[in-house]
């Protein structure tokens, strides 16, 4: 499989292996940011920590202190209940 090319906030990229789970990125990272992360974005495109990413692009980890973090838990808790 093809590498892909991921921007990270601070500007940095890194090369992974297509298909890498977002879970692994966020592993590698550590810290704060890996025990708070409960959803990736990827493009613009909000994905479960689980998911393979496939493309090129630019990575945000989404904790519950973002908007986004917030609408993902709460969905996910609706389906809890």
């Amino acid at each position: 499989m093809p590498d892909i090319q991921i921007r990270f906030p601070d500007g940095k990229v890194k090369q992974y292996p297509q298909g890498i789970p977002a879970a692994q990125i966020l592993q590698e990272i550590g810290g704060r940011i890996q025990r708070e992360s409960i959803a990736v974005q990827l493009n613009q495109r909000l994905l479960d920590l689980s998911a393979s990413l496939l493309e090129d692009g630019d990575i945000q980890f989404i904790t519950f202190d973002d908007q986004a973090g917030k609408q993902v838990f709460w969905h996910s808790s609706a389906h809890v209940m």
